[in-house]
């Protein structure tokens, strides 16, 4: 959780746009942005749940409710 909050810190446009500043991305720094933030919001929800429910925390959750989705 402690990486997922120090990348969201990290995340923003000005990030992509300024510091990775990546040529083949220009002008596509919101959308990656954007995409980071939901990857971040859908891996700290499912690591959460395996917090609150350790017994449900298996490879075949991870496939079907993370990798696959």
């Amino acid at each position: 959780m402690v990486q997922i909050a120090a990348v969201r810190a990290t995340n923003s446009a000005a990030y992509w746009r300024d510091t990775a500043a990546v040529e083949a991305w220009k002008g596509l720094e919101r959308k990656i942005c954007d995409l980071v933030s939901y990857s971040c919001d859908v891996t700290s929800r499912f690591l959460e749940q395996g917090l609150e429910k350790p017994a449900d925390f298996t490879f075949e959750r991870l496939r079907t409710h993370y990798l696959d989705r």
